[in-house]
């Protein structure tokens, strides 16, 4: 007997438009029927579901990282495990579920009965998957012409880092990780969940459900030694790097001079002074089933 889905597909995500219906069919195929909720306001969802009853099992969300976040207060509230199908820019949090690039194998993993229940972070009252960020990414989010992102992606996103890099300017921030306190010049921090964020960074010791929060803070003077650490970001192997300070912790806490604006999984979320905490085993998600052994 088929099961029943809500679907959310972001159609201003770089795919969602087109891939809308193509996922309708690979889920009915997969013995997925779905009430197609795409156009319908995110804080709508609870409610709707609730309307239905128990009739509806899953949630699939097709979108990047920022369709994801702007839907996840009411997923929380829903309560019922979500599919995921990488439809945007980065897709980080698809890669890190290691779940396929491909729509037919990603409607797979979302039509299976293999459940994982992933971290969260939270931060200022807002929840966010992958990372919360301040400093030099956040301009670069700002500064992409949003065009370009949909056309070019990542690589949009690389051009314009590449502009902005330039101009960028190391800020004072005091930093708490648990009980641990600093006071830095950096050009960026990041309060990271898991595995990968950014686009293209990642840590090889991270995990999304690991129960911590990871704190980066690239601390180089310039954009010479900038460049130079990006090799290492890129391969997740930067512990011992100067200018990256790596700490971890479930409760960090950042203060800056001035309110900064702090951007989660791309979306503008909220602003310094900033409390960030833990979240453990907040969401349950479809992931494909793990290697045998």
């Amino acid at each position: 007997m088929p099961q029943s889905a809500f679907l959310f597909i972001n159609p201003h995500s770089r795919n969602g438009r087109d891939q809308k219906q193509p996922a309708i069919d690979y889920l009915a195929a997969n013995g997925i029927e779905v009430v197609d909720a795409s156009d319908l306001p995110p804080n709508s969802l609870p409610e709707i579901i609730r309307s239905n009853g128990s009739d509806i099992g899953r949630v699939i969300v097709g979108g990047g990282d920022g369709t994801v976040n702007r839907l996840l207060e009411a997923l929380l509230e829903i309560n019922l495990p979500v599919g995921i199908l990488p439809l945007g820019t980065a897709n980080d949090l698809a890669a890190t579920l290691h779940i396929p690039p491909s729509l037919e194998e990603a409607c797979k993993v979302a039509a299976s009965d293999n459940v994982r229940r992933i971290d969260l972070g939270w931060v200022n009252g807002k929840h966010f998957v992958n990372e919360g960020s301040l400093g030099l990414s956040n301009h670069i989010v700002r500064n992409l012409d949003p065009t370009l992102k949909k056309r070019f992606g990542i690589l949009a996103i690389a051009a314009n880092a590449a502009r902005v890099v330039r101009r960028a300017r190391r800020f004072r921030a005091h930093l708490r990780c648990d009980d641990k306190n600093y006071d830095v010049r950096t050009l960026q921090v990041t309060v990271g969940n898991g595995e990968r964020f950014g686009g293209f960074i990642k840590t090889l010791d991270a995990d999304i459900s690991d129960h911590r929060l990871d704190l980066y803070s690239l601390e180089v003077s310039g954009v010479g030694e900038f460049v130079k650490l990006i090799p290492a970001l890129v391969r997740g192997h930067y512990e011992d790097i100067s200018g990256v300070r790596l700490e971890h912790g479930s409760e960090i806490e950042i203060q800056t001079s001035r309110p900064r604006p702090i951007y989660t999984d791309g979306e503008l979320a909220t602003a310094t002074p900033a409390l960030f905490r833990l979240v453990p085993s907040a969401l349950a998600v479809f992931t494909p089933p793990p290697p045998a052994a």
